[in-house]
């Protein structure tokens, strides 16, 4: 069976990403009990060594296999690449990497659909907050629950 990861596959990710979540976490600015203990006392050398070590693994394959014969969700595609202008939703792609990326946005290629859903609802709720200019909020408040859904599906099952 599918194993659900409710936290990111961090093997491969860009070093800005992990750099950026970890300086979040040490600042409270993102919030986990977890790692925010974890690297309380973390030097900012340390951070910058821990990022470029996660970002020298391999990326991991797919958390996720689409059945075969199934394409990807149309919806899913359509958002992730042309996004929806009429409701303000920029495409995915333009800042995640398929297209272009910007401002330390991560990978998300592979990581598990539970865990992408998640931080999706969480933005769109306002309990996360370290998106920079609040984009990810803005988009994710925008995007429906089956949107969002599909969206940690088409993800999770990218290489």
């Amino acid at each position: 069976g599918a194993v659900i990861c409710t936290v990111p596959v961090l093997a491969g990710q860009y070093e800005d990403v992990v750099y950026k979540e970890l300086r979040d976490y040490q600042s409270g600015q993102r919030v986990s009990a977890v790692m925010q203990a974890i690297i309380a006392e973390r030097s900012d050398q340390d951070l910058h060594d821990l990022a470029a070590y996660y970002a020298s693994l391999a990326r991991a394959p797919a958390a996720e296999k689409t059945p075969a014969g199934v394409g990807p969700d149309a919806t899913a595609v359509r958002l992730a690449m042309q996004g929806d202008p009429q409701r303000n939703i920029a495409p995915c792609a333009a800042c995640h990497g398929q297209l272009d990326r910007k401002g330390a946005a991560p990978w998300l290629g592979g990581q598990s659909s539970v865990y992408l859903a998640a931080q999706l609802r969480a933005f769109a709720s306002g309990e996360r907050h370290n998106d920079i200019n609040e984009q990810m909020r803005n988009v994710a408040r925008q995007m429906t629950p089956e949107e969002i859904d599909s969206l940690a599906k088409y993800y999770a099952a990218m290489q």
